[in-house]
C-alpha cells in the first residue's frame, strides 16, 4: 500500500516541483538517440490511473495499481511504501489488460534510478522497408540494451526473434551489438506447467542470446530497492550471468 505524507507533501509540492510527471524520449533515429540528439520527447504521467492526487496531497488507494513509481520519482518521504501491505497481483491484473504501460513503467524506473541511464521508446533503426521500431532502448554507460514485453509465455520466443532482426539493424548502422530482455507478464493463476515452461526457456535464451525475466520477480526487486534503500541494476541484472529471472 501507498501512503502521501501530508505534511512534507503540501510543504514541497509547486508548480515547478510536480513529481507526478515525467519526460520520456519517444521516436528519432537510432543514430540520432545514440549520440543525444534526441528530436522528440513527451510528458507522461507517473500515475498510470490518475490515483496519485497531489492537489490533495493523496493517493486514491481504490484506482492505484501499485506500480511503485511515485516512490523514485517523489522527493525523500513524500511517498510511503507500506510492505506488508503491497499487492503484486493488483499491478499484474493491470499490467495484463495493460501491457503497454509496462515499457512505459521500465523506462521511468530506468530514468529515475540509473542516472546515467538514456532510455527511449518506439526509436526506429534501419530504413526503408528494413525500418524497425524498437519498444524500448536503454543506453548505459555506452551500453545499449533492447527491451520487448511479452504478454504471454507463449509470446516469448516471437519477442526474442524480433529483437534479434532489431539487433542485426543496429549492427548494419554501426552499433555495437546490444543486450536483449523479454519481460514476461505471466497469468494471475499459474499452473503446474509453469516451472516447466520457464526450464523450457532456458534453452531458448541461450539459442536467441537474450535474458527472460518475469514482471513479478522485476516488481519484487523495485520494492526491496524501496525498503533497503539501496538500487543496484548492475548487479541485480545488467552485470548477472543468469538469463532467467524470476521469482
Amino acid at each position: 500500500m501507498l501512503d502521501v505524507n501530508q505534511k512534507i507533501c503540501k510543504k514541497i509540492i509547486t508548480p515547478n516541483n510536480d513529481f507526478s510527471k515525467t519526460t520520456i524520449a519517444i521516436g528519432g533515429s537510432f543514430n540520432s538517440f545514440i549520440d543525444s540528439s534526441i528530436t522528440r520527447s513527451s510528458e507522461v504521467l507517473i500515475c498510470p490511473t490518475g490515483a496519485l492526487q497531489l492537489s490533495e496531497s493523496r493517493i486514491d488507494l481504490n484506482t492505484c495499481v501499485e506500480c511503485l513509481l511515485c516512490c523514485f520519482t517523489s522527493p525523500e518521504k513524500v511517498v510511503r511504501f507500506v510492505e506488508e501491505l503491497g499487492s503484486f497481483k493488483k499491478f499484474n491484473n493491470y499490467c495484463i489488460d495493460n501491457p503497454t504501460f509496462v515499457t512505459y513503467w521500465v523506462a521511468i524506473l530506468l530514468s529515475s534510478t540509473k542516472n546515467n541511464a538514456k532510455v527511449g521508446i518506439e526509436v526506429k533503426v534501419g530504413g526503408g522497408s528494413r525500418e524497425k521500431r524498437i519498444p524500448l532502448l536503454s543506453v548505459i554507460d555506452d551500453k545499449a540494451t533492447l527491451w520487448k514485453v511479452a504478454k504471454s509465455p507463449k509470446n516469448v520466443e516471437r519477442a526474442a526473434l524480433a529483437l534479434n532482426d532489431i539487433s542485426e539493424l543496429v549492427n548494419q548502422s554501426g552499433g555495437n551489438k546490444p543486450s536483449k530482455i523479454v519481460i514476461l507478464i505471466e497469468s494471475s493463476e499459474k499452473n503446474k506447467s509453469h516451472d516447466m515452461i520457464l526450464k523450457f526457456f532456458e534453452a531458448k535464451t541461450g539459442e536467441h542470446n537474450f535474458k527472460l525475466i518475469t514482471l513479478e520477480y522485476l516488481w519484487n526487486v523495485v520494492k526491496n530497492w524501496i525498503s533497503t534503500n539501496s538500487i543496484d541494476w548492475d548487479t541485480t541484472l545488467f552485470n548477472n550471468s543468469k538469463r532467467i529471472f524470476h521469482k
